[in-house]
């Protein structure tokens, strides 16, 4: 089985993709190392405070909602949840390494 590398995260590639055009989101034209701690306040700020796209569920009630109505596929994403966790997760033929936890980290996803 091979040994799991993490994804390396382009952030020069990531703001060179962000649109400068969206209404409400105020970035500089280029993004270099001295202005990406600004850029992700920006970009954060953006992502809270926008009218658009809605959410697609509420956070609050996503586990009580999949654990009734697809309680299968809950079993499942808890355990693969917790294989991550604990370093055990299999996803073909490689074997992830321990996923860190951060206690109180609020990671937006897009929805």
């Amino acid at each position: 089985m091979s040994e799991f590398e993490g994804m390396a995260f382009d952030s020069e590639g990531f703001w060179d993709q962000v649109k400068r055009d969206v209404p409400g989101l105020e970035l500089p034209e280029r993004v270099g190392p001295a202005d990406e701690e600004q850029a992700w306040e920006t970009w954060h700020g953006y992502l809270v405070g926008r009218d658009e796209p809605t959410w697609h569920f509420d956070s609050r009630y996503f586990g009580k909602t999949m654990k009734s109505c697809w309680p299968r596929l809950a079993e499942i994403w808890i355990s693969e949840a917790s294989g991550m966790i604990e370093g055990t997760a299999v996803h073909g033929d490689i074997r992830t390494g321990q996923v860190r936890v951060w206690i109180g980290v609020q990671i937006p996803t897009n929805p």
